[in-house]
């Protein structure tokens, strides 16, 4: 029960980060420029995975 409270403030604080882009930009240009966020934050998460499997395997 205690994990509840933290997951449901990220999603609160998410979702309304995502209303505000929508407000100001418009639902597609919010759509894509969260989708490019996504896509780089996942590019910067695995290239530093495999920078680190590559570290330890040597």
């Amino acid at each position: 029960m205690k994990i509840d409270i933290p997951i449901l403030a990220g999603l609160l604080c998410v979702i309304t980060t995502w209303l505000v882009r929508a407000q100001i930009h418009g639902v597609e240009a919010t759509l894509v420029s969260t989708a490019i966020e996504f896509g780089l934050r996942g590019v910067g998460a695995g290239s530093r995975v495999i920078g680190e499997a590559r570290r330890l395997l040597r």
